[in-house]
């Protein structure tokens, strides 16, 4: 990654961190939940998606409310965000991936991540954070 990657997914993880503090949460809903696993689901709050620069870089890509976050808290809980947008930026022209970038979720900072960007500048983001709950 060079200096420009590394800014550009800085910039994308604080604004993730922040914006996701303001994400409404609704509790596990039904039956008590199997094996005694809880799982918290937010939809439609703000995220910050990456986009690709003409060099095929990372770039800041534009906002989207297409998310869904789960918390599911056993013993080794697991964070999973995933974010959509039409029409973001991709100003290569060609399909894009990326790994390991930093994302901010709830929880802390990950680089278990992915993002696709197609041609068209349509991009999904996921991230994932391995957060232990105890014994």
């Amino acid at each position: 990654m060079n200096r420009k990657q590394i800014l550009s997914a800085i910039t994308i993880s604080a604004l993730s961190a922040i914006l996701l503090a303001w994400a409404p949460t609704t509790a596990y809903a039904g039956a008590d939940p199997p094996f005694g696993m809880r799982a918290d689901v937010s939809k439609g709050f703000l995220c910050s998606v990456p986009g690709v620069n003409a060099d095929g870089n990372l770039i800041s890509g534009g906002l989207t409310t297409d998310t869904i976050l789960v918390e599911a808290n056993s013993k080794t809980g697991v964070v999973v965000l995933k974010c959509k947008l039409k029409g973001g930026v991709n100003d290569s022209g060609v399909d894009q991936e990326f790994f390991g970038f930093g994302c901010g979720v709830p929880g802390g900072v990950t680089t278990n991540t992915h993002v696709s960007v197609s041609a068209e500048g349509n991009v999904m983001m996921t991230c994932k954070l391995h957060t232990p709950q105890g014994p």
